[in-house]
């Protein structure tokens, strides 16, 4: 079995044309769906590609949805998902359309709020993302901030009763 991320350069990638053609051996992108339109994703995956070298890996992983949510947990992230419209679609398609051979395309769920230490993380994640959201959730909810916080608080409260969990994909491609 091929290993994807052998011996590769570690470097923060804020800025794609900081860096000349052909520069890393692999690049690794995750959860930027809130930050990139979707009219811009195909520039940004030929971006990532074109620093990459040939023989090298792309690798993108992104939210999809989620699973086993109580009622209250189903409000908030109904909220989360309108608030990602521009989110990206058929990432495997996008990586062939850059020229770069998509060699796994990996659903990956994680609890939130069960399951161990991943599921504590989430829980606290997700508390955490959607406070920062509340302006904007508030506004989609007509809602009040105390409504809006006891919401979160009972969604928080819910996540483990009913082992609720998110779903995310994972696209690798190689860069011929």
């Amino acid at each position: 079995k091929e290993t994807y991320w052998k011996d590769f350069h570690v470097k923060l990638f804020p800025f794609a044309h900081c860096y000349p053609d052909n520069y890393f051996d692999g690049v690794f992108q995750r959860y930027l769906t809130l930050g990139i339109t979707k009219d811009k994703w195909e520039y940004v995956i030929s971006e990532l590609v074109r620093v990459t070298k040939p023989g090298g890996f792309v690798e993108c992983v992104e939210a999809s949805n989620t699973e086993r949510l109580g009622p209250k947990g189903q409000i908030l992230f109904g909220g989360f998902f309108q608030a990602m419209v521009h989110r990206v679609s058929n990432l495997s398609g996008k990586f062939q359309r850059a020229g770069l051979q998509v060699i796994t395309e990996t659903p990956v769920s994680y609890p939130i709020g069960w399951g161990g230490n991943v599921g504590k993380l989430n829980l606290i994640n997700f508390k955490m993302i959607f406070e920062s959201m509340k302006p904007f959730l508030m506004k989609a909810f007509n809602m009040s901030s105390g409504e809006f916080d006891q919401l979160n608080h009972d969604a928080v409260e819910e996540y483990p009763v009913f082992e609720s969990y998110w779903n995310n994909i994972s696209v690798v491609g190689k860069k011929l």
